[in-house]
């Protein structure tokens, strides 16, 4: 399998690898418009906890990745990209996600054992953020949405409770709402309880309000739709579109939701090899968030698919050997094969996705449709470019931002987790 493809297929095998029990888990994350409210946000992957903090909680879902609206990089020029970093916050912070709010970066993660934020007006100057209303050692600040009264995020709190021996499952950490007016100060406080038993695998705005997407147990798929962020309920899913469903993508699109997945996932897949014959690659689209029809998905078996990525013209999913298209989110058909691409963040407009490069590491490539891609140049010196995976650091998760792309990534050589920012040449 090629190494773009194998991309693709990390962030979901990684998803089934990580459940192997009785609740889906958490994985990483898509675009679009939102109505009202008027949230914005984009999504990652789950960080590991420290090697020495014991169990410790992960972000309950990945906010999806919208479009928050013209932005002054929306008529830069895109050919090519201006590279500044890596940026390490502190020798023990681990980025989870970025954002641009109010015209500064804001940054949750951890540091050491303790969920925490922090915020930067120029990407170097990084200051922590309060953080309060839970024990900060047993949470974490899943992905935020940006509205107009600050933020808000879904994560998680409390100890993790797994069972021992082979096959052992973990119970899912109770779900918490993280909210800030301004990303320099956070409270926690505990979900409803209608999110009792739950995994949230993502969560985004869009037409008419927010909707999260996940589980309450293996094989239990639920859907919950909030016109606020503070009253939720969780909505009654018919089993002829939903069985054996397990979300992995939410895109706001077009006026619309779009729902991306699989149906009969392999429970065991991490335990025992199970058999992987009835799997198929699944998707679902939706006018208001509550209301789902299933959608045709072409060559379905035995496959999955992961965040499905907005475009202006199009969307993009993709699986673990192909990629998906669709040009409403309603019909997918088995995008182009070249060039070996894994679709990785958009905003709305364009769509972003990477490569890995014999001779130039990490290859960038855009598209507003998924169908047809134009490679991505480094202006000036690529030095400060991440490198693909090699002990002087490696990316991990992909964020368009208004100001042009955030990268979050790892550092082989010291352990540290930093960020690197390109911006488009015709961008000041």
């Amino acid at each position: 399998m090629k190494r773009a493809r194998r991309l693709i297929a990390i962030a979901v095998v990684g998803v089934l690898a990580a459940g192997c029990g009785d609740s889906a888990p958490v994985v990483a994350p898509t675009p679009a418009p939102s109505a009202a409210p008027s949230f914005a946000t984009s999504g990652p992957t789950v960080p590991d906890p420290p090697s020495d903090a014991g169990p410790a909680a992960s972000p309950s879902g990945s906010a999806v990745q919208t479009n928050p609206g013209p932005s002054p990089a929306s008529g830069s020029d895109w050919r090519a990209l201006r590279w500044t970093g890596p940026v390490s916050i502190s020798a023990t912070a681990a980025p989870f996600d970025i954002l641009l709010f109010a015209g500064s970066y804001v940054v949750v993660g951890t540091d050491g054992d303790r969920t925490t934020a922090w915020t930067s007006p120029d990407f170097a100057t990084w200051t922590p953020a309060s953080v309060d209303g839970l024990p900060l050692a047993d949470a974490a600040i899943g992905s935020p949405l940006a509205g107009p009264d600050g933020l808000l995020s879904l994560g998680v709190h409390g100890r993790l409770h797994c069972g021992t021996g082979e096959g052992a499952t973990c119970d899912p950490l109770p779900v918490a709402i993280w909210t800030s007016p301004d990303g320099r100060s956070w409270h926690g406080r505990a979900a409803p309880p209608v999110f009792a038993g739950a995994t949230i695998a993502r969560f985004g705005a869009g037409p008419g309000g927010l909707v999260a997407v996940g589980d309450i147990g293996w094989d239990h798929p639920a859907i919950w739709f909030s016109a606020d962020g503070v009253a939720w309920r969780k909505e009654s899913l018919r089993s002829t579109i939903f069985r054996h469903a397990m979300f992995f993508g939410l895109t706001a699109f077009r006026g619309g939701w779009v729902l991306t997945g699989q149906t009969n996932p392999i429970q065991e897949f991490c335990c025992g090899g199970a058999d992987d014959s009835k799997m198929k690659a699944a998707a679902w689209f939706s006018a208001d968030g509550r209301t789902w029809s299933r959608a045709s998905v072409e060559s379905p078996a035995r496959e999955s698919m992961g965040d499905a990525y907005a475009g202006s013209d199009g969307l993009v999913s993709g699986g673990f050997d192909v990629i998906w298209v669709s040009t409403d989110g309603q019909s997918w058909r088995i995008g182009p094969s070249k060039p070996d691409i894994a679709p990785v963040a958009s905003d709305g407009e364009r769509i972003i996705a990477v490569s890995q490069e014999v001779d130039n590491g990490l290859g960038l490539w855009v598209s507003s449709d998924g169908r047809s891609w134009q490679a991505l140049a480094d202006a000036g010196s690529a030095s400060a470019k991440p490198a693909w995976n090699s002990t002087t650091g490696s990316p991990d998760s992909f964020r368009l931002l208004p100001r042009g792309l955030a990268i979050l990534g790892t550092d082989g050589e010291d352990a540290t987790s930093p960020m690197w920012l390109a911006t488009p040449t015709g961008f000041p």
